[in-house]
């Protein structure tokens, strides 16, 4: 009884990594292309001249072409696609918001207001040790090793 138990658990869950593992693999934009399929790279460079793309860099990735280059407007772009049917499987630009993101200028609440900021030093505080200007020498000298005194 228990024997059979532990087997069934465990064919259960064979099964539920299976169904897991199947739904990744289907997530994924990967080619899944036999080579025997695959176009030659001529037909590639000539579907890219089609659509306007100076190309600079052809290679494979995850079983799909990636070409990366230039559109017709001159922005960057990185394109993969499939080897068998030449189709545009996923492709980016230098304009997509997803490449965009960190870039640019800061517009926080006080982005705008000029009078918001005032600098104020680090450390400032009356009586505050730290707060002394630093040393016209310099803090750390080449050929010195760096001094800590705690309080």
């Amino acid at each position: 009884m228990r024997r059979s138990l532990l087997n069934g658990l465990a064919v259960v869950s064979l099964l539920a990594v299976g169904a897991g593992g199947a739904g990744v693999v289907l997530a994924d934009d990967a080619c899944n292309v036999p080579l025997s399929d695959w176009k030659p790279v001529k037909d590639l460079d000539a579907f890219a001249k089609a659509q306007g793309w100076n190309v600079t860099r052809i290679k494979t990735h995850d079983g799909c072409y990636e070409v990366r280059g230039t559109d017709r407007q001159g922005r960057r772009f990185k394109a993969k696609v499939n080897p068998a049917t030449l189709a545009v499987v996923r492709m980016k630009t230098d304009g997509d918001e997803r490449s965009d993101e960190g870039h640019g200028e800061h517009k926080g609440r006080d982005a705008g207001d000029a009078s918001a900021a005032k600098p104020v030093a680090p450390n400032s505080a009356p009586g505050n040790p730290a707060s002394a200007a630093a040393p016209a020498e310099g803090i750390l000298t080449p050929g010195t090793r760096p001094r800590v005194q705690i309080q």
